[in-house]
């Protein structure tokens, strides 16, 4: 059995261990080198990175900007150059992301833009309304998540999302869904519609 699955008995006692180890690392690193340079590695991370800045249904355009960007290793803007010139460069990635006009350009498209994820418009009227938490100057006096933190505890069970409380390790939501309704036939997707229940929607509100 050994032999067939490419085992031999090590030096340690009843212990069994790789017949090369050397290959098995230059046969890892193959598999590794092979996904990296593959030709759906670029795109794939780009329109995965947009979705997270605010763009779930990128153009092609787009998406084919930032491919160039993640391949060549340089983003060029206005008198601004970005990345190292290598290839898998994430800085001229992110570049082409935030700085194309699609980015920085208002577009009416019914498919530019996406959904405001629940914990993000909770954060974000925190903002409008200048929250700032009070810190005590004292470590006898009250406990301080009960007088001086917003009680954001288990907020999940109320709106479907909280920091560092994914159900899965997929997150909340899948970078492939797509709502019931106009996305569907369009062949558009909304990730963070999956959040969007009735439940969720008026517990937000409240």
């Amino acid at each position: 059995f050994l032999t067939a699955t490419g085992l031999i008995v090590d030096s340690r006692p009843s212990g069994t261990g790789e017949q090369n180890l050397r290959d098995a690392q230059y046969e890892t690193e193959a598999v590794l080198a092979h996904y990296f340079y593959h030709d759906n590695i670029a795109p794939f991370l780009c329109i995965r990175i947009m979705q997270r800045f605010g763009h779930s249904n990128p153009s092609p355009r787009y998406v084919s900007e930032c491919t160039k960007a993640f391949r060549s290793g340089f983003y060029k803007s206005g008198e601004e150059s970005f990345g190292s010139g290598k290839y898998g460069s994430l800085e001229s990635m992110t570049a082409s992301i935030v700085l194309d006009k699609e980015a920085t350009t208002l577009i009416a498209a019914p498919s530019h833009g996406s959904i405001r994820e629940p914990i993000i418009k909770v954060l974000s009227l925190m903002r409008s309304m200048e929250y700032k938490t009070k810190i005590p100057n004292t470590l006898n006096g009250p406990p301080l998540s009960k007088d001086f933190q917003a009680r954001l505890w288990e907020i999940d069970k109320q709106i479907g999302q909280s920091p560092h409380e994914f159900p899965t390790i997929f997150s909340f939501f899948l970078p492939e869904f797509a709502d019931v309704g106009p996305t569907l036939p369009a062949g558009l997707v909304s990730p963070e519609a999956r959040l969007l229940t009735m439940p969720n929607s008026l517990q937000l509100l409240s």
